[in-house]
Formats: C-alpha cells, structure tokens, sequence
C-alpha cells in the first residue's frame, strides 16, 4: 500500500472522526507506511476531532517501535499535552542504544527549535553512545538548528566535543576527527573565520580550534 495524500486529506475532510483509527492501524498493520507518519499524525492533530481522541492515539505513536512514527506523535503530541510529549522524549533518548544512530537523528531534529534545557542534556548524553561516524552526523544535525533560544544549548552540545579525537576515516579526503568537526561548526556559528581544505593538518585544526574556544570565553554556556 502507497501513501496517497488525496485519500488521506479526503478522510480529513469527510470522515475526521477515523483519523485516530486509521492512522494506528495504517501504522501497525501496512509495510513501509511508517515513512509517512508525519502525515498522518498532522492529519490527526488538526482535524476536528475529540482533542482525548487525538491525544490516546499520538501518545500510543510516541512508544512505537519505530523512531518515525515515535517523533511523528511526539511532534503532534506537544500541543495537546507538552508535559507528556517532553517525557516521551526524554524517555526515547535514555532508552535509544548509541548503534541506533537513525533514532537518534530523528529524536535530535525534534529538538532543533527546543530551549528546553532538560531535552538538551539528554541529547548531549545520548551522544557519546554513538559510533564516531554516528556522533558527527548528530553534531551536524545539531548544527543546523537555528532557533535563537536553542543557540546557547546548541554551541555547549558542540562545544563539550572539542576533545573527541577519534577519527571517522569514511569520507575520503573529508574524514573527520569529531573535534574538528565540532570546530568546524562552531566556527560557522561564531562567525570564526574557516576554510579548510585538503592541504589541512593537525596545525591548522589546532588552531581553528583554539580560535573557537577563544570566541567561546565569555559566553554563558
């Protein structure tokens, strides 16, 4: 069964009250549906419908085995009860092995406009229970959040691995020890001037390093 947005925002129009339903047993019950969790629980948050209804059926999304269909309901679920919805999410971030690096990903982009400071802290300890290549691909995620109220949690998460000397040799001339690609971001943050290229060694990242944590001093972390 494929995903077809015409059917869905019908069912949205005509039939509201089967949101709930359909999305838990689409979800549960057809290969490859959950790709579209988003959807589904949107469709399910804005639709006309008891907001109890729409609570039970995002709080079951939230503890599905599945990380897109879990932050598909934690997403949704903010609104309707942002208690829950952070506990959710704390939970999935303690409980996530460090292997699991897709889950992760997925958990650190609910949090890419988060202030919260709780939701942060369990990031940063969920972090190091990645694989070198794991932990840089959630600094980049983390780097890409742009909320002015995430900024101070955002540069100390990069800032705690500027020490992480383990090397992630799969990207070419591109590998990337985790603390100089944690320097690197910060750098772009910071507005630290970096142009590093193949030519690169361990002087220049050292120094792009030491400029970064020289803009850090000062700043309220």
């Amino acid at each position: 069964m494929t995903f077809r947005r015409t059917l869905c925002w019908l069912l949205v129009e005509k039939y509201p009250h089967r949101l709930p339903d359909v999305f838990r047993a689409v979800i549960d019950t057809r290969e490859g549906q959950h790709h579209y969790a988003g959807e589904y629980a949107a469709a399910v948050a804005r639709a006309p419908v008891a907001p109890a209804d729409a609570r039970r059926v995002l709080t079951s999304a939230t503890l599905h085995d599945n990380s897109d269909v879990r932050t598909a309901g934690i997403t949704h679920l903010r609104a309707l009860d942002p208690k829950l919805a952070k506990g959710r999410l704390l939970f999935s971030l303690a409980e996530v092995p460090g292997e699991r690096n897709g889950h992760l990903l997925a958990y650190a982009e609910l949090m890419t406009a988060s202030a919260d400071p709780d939701e942060w802290r369990a990031l940063a300890r969920a972090v190091p229970r990645a694989g070198v290549g794991g932990r840089i691909a959630l600094l980049n995620r983390v780097w890409t959040a742009r909320a002015p109220a995430a900024r101070r949690h955002q540069l100390a998460l990069l800032a705690e691995h500027l020490n992480d000397d383990e090397y992630d040799g799969d990207r070419g001339w591109w590998g990337f020890e985790v603390r100089n690609l944690a320097a690197l971001r910060l750098a772009d943050l910071l507005g630290v001037e970096a142009r590093p290229d193949v030519g690169w060694g361990a002087r220049q990242w050292s120094d792009l390093r030491a400029r970064v944590r020289a803009a850090l001093e000062g700043r309220t972390l």
